[in-house]
């Protein structure tokens, strides 16, 4: 599983939308967009935001900068 696949499928498990998940992680909602559609990768530059949606989403934090 991508971690495109892994973030969007565990913010629909957690029946969230994409403006849900940004305001409780603090991530722009364009970034989960992008993020989810696998058009860039989670990378230093957002690890504090990748980090902060993974805790959202109860995923370990090591998952989102897995390949």
């Amino acid at each position: 599983m991508t971690v495109a696949e892994l973030i969007r499928s565990k913010r629909e498990e957690a029946d969230l939308t994409q403006s849900e998940l940004a305001e409780i992680s603090g991530v722009p909602v364009g970034t989960l967009f992008n993020w989810e559609a696998g058009r860039c990768g989670v990378s230093d530059a957002s690890s504090n935001g990748a980090t902060r949606v993974a805790l959202a989403l109860r995923i370990p934090p090591a998952r989102m900068f897995a390949n």
